[in-house]
């Protein structure tokens, strides 16, 4: 059961925990009394009661509105986040492209680069994706990543190289050690970074939860395909 924690502007103090429809979705709702007048303290105890209800509810994950500021509480209580990482991975390509649209670099003329600690199924979609659009991809994934090289060379009959160096985009399949630069894209947790994209469904997205989380969620279920996923600039994603 995937939980679903609601802070409302209600008076009262006691949460609200039942099951309801999410887009299809059977989820369980915790509508937290967390009025704007109500003490840190005070609304920090009515969370932490209403993680423990969802955990008694049998709850592991939890979909939460955006910017919701207290995880830390959730966490305490056993319960983690929805992580998006599958889906964008899984979108690995298409945010590629996008992100060089949004900084007017043709795919054509781009170096990108794919880093993971091995080959899975999103890493060797990204690739065979990407290696005839681009000017130059990169792979860096280990001995299966050079495997994948060399099969793609044969393939494609284009050379796949090891060398990143003044790449347009680089794509983590893995968490990135040291830091990052604003051309990088971390599809994975911790520190999941999009470069200013923004995915958003087609269909609309109630405005109390997270739309990365519920539209992997959504994937996750099978009720929402690749293709009815959007990606745009965040400034954009904001104003529709």
């Amino acid at each position: 059961m995937i939980g679903w924690m609601v802070l409302e502007e209600r008076r009262g103090w006691r949460s609200t925990v039942e099951e309801v429809r999410l887009e299809g979705l059977r989820v369980c709702r915790a509508g937290i009394p967390a009025p704007a007048a109500l003490s840190p303290a005070a609304r920090n105890r009515r969370v932490k009661r209403g993680a423990q209800l969802l955990r008694k509810a049998g709850c592991r994950r939890c979909l939460t509105p955006p910017g919701f500021p207290l995880w830390d509480l959730l966490h305490e209580s056993g319960l983690q986040a929805v992580d998006p990482g599958g889906l964008c991975q899984a979108l690995a390509a298409r945010l590629a492209g996008t992100y060089l649209a949004e900084h007017g670099v043709p795919e054509t003329g781009a170096t990108v680069v794919l880093l993971g600690s091995r080959v899975d199924r999103s890493l060797f979609d990204a690739a065979c994706t990407l290696v005839p659009r681009v000017r130059r991809l990169v792979i860096r994934a280990g001995e299966e990543g050079r495997e994948l090289a060399q099969w793609l060379e044969r393939e494609y009959g284009i050379p796949v190289l090891e060398n990143g160096r003044g790449a347009q985009v680089r794509l983590w399949f893995t968490p990135p050690e040291g830091e990052t630069g604003p051309e990088d894209l971390v599809l994975c947790a911790p520190g999941l970074s999009l470069g200013g994209l923004e995915l958003h469904p087609v269909r609309p997205v109630p405005d109390e939860v997270e739309v990365r989380a519920f539209a992997a969620l959504l994937w996750e279920e099978g009720r929402l395909a690749l293709e009815d996923i959007e990606i745009s600039s965040s400034a954009a994603a904001q104003m529709t």
